[in-house]
């Protein structure tokens, strides 16, 4: 049979792109070397791709190439002699990888970074005092209304109505358009520069205080 006729051998896979986590996506080459993505949206085909590029050529140690055995053995040498190594990078890599990586840090002392971030300063006040969050396993088998506030789910986790089987639930969307393309049961139109106003409004009327609506309409538009 001719490379060109082979079949692709298409690889189980789970998506890291976004924090949906898709578990049904497969992966695989053609004998061209084109790749090949299944259940794949254009978020999690752009990262696999990105993640997909060939390892380097050589190994180095200082200026000197060296197989890859020596070049491990002198990483490890350093990471011995350090007194106190950082283990870091670990937010592009799968859960296996992380958990070695925790592992060689106990071992030889170190200290773990969780990078990825760029907001520096919102992750470390998370750390301080926690937030109001949950997971979006908790959303699709939990939840029986989505809110979206001002927020497009299509732009950050393309697949989360398909996957959330928001079909069983009431979907509400504030915002300036309705993103869900009128699967929303209800949609608010609201410019995001009014949203602080709009949620002072809501927290207002929930707690049954006196609202004027003129005042409304000029302070939420």
């Amino acid at each position: 049979m001719s490379e060109a006729h082979r079949s692709t051998e298409m690889r189980d896979a789970v998506c890291p792109a976004c924090s949906c986590l898709c578990d049904d996506i497969k992966i695989g080459r053609e004998p061209s070397g084109d790749s090949v993505f299944k259940h794949v949206c254009g978020k999690g085909q752009s990262f696999f791709t990105a993640a997909s590029g060939d390892l380097p050529a050589a190994c180095y140690v200082g200026a000197d190439s060296v197989p890859v055995g020596v070049a491990v053995q002198a990483a490890a040498d350093l990471l011995q002699q350090a007194k106190m190594p950082l283990v870091t990078g670990l937010s592009g890599v799968g859960m296996e990888c992380q958990q070695v990586a925790l592992q060689l840090a106990r071992r030889i002392s170190g200290v773990v970074d969780i990078d990825g971030n760029p907001d520096r300063s919102r992750q470390f006040a998370f750390q301080r005092t926690g937030g109001v969050t949950a997971t979006l396993g908790e959303v699709r088998n939990r939840a029986d209304l989505i809110l979206f506030w001002c927020f497009d789910p299509t732009e950050s986790h393309p697949r989360l109505l398909e996957r959330c089987n928001v079909e069983s639930k009431k979907i509400i969307v504030v915002g300036p358009t309705d993103w869900t393309s009128g699967r929303a049961d209800h949609f608010v139109e609201l410019d995001p520069g009014f949203s602080a106003h709009a949620i002072a409004t809501c927290h207002a009327i929930g707690n049954h205080l006196a609202v004027d609506p003129a005042v409304v309409v000029e302070t939420t538009g």
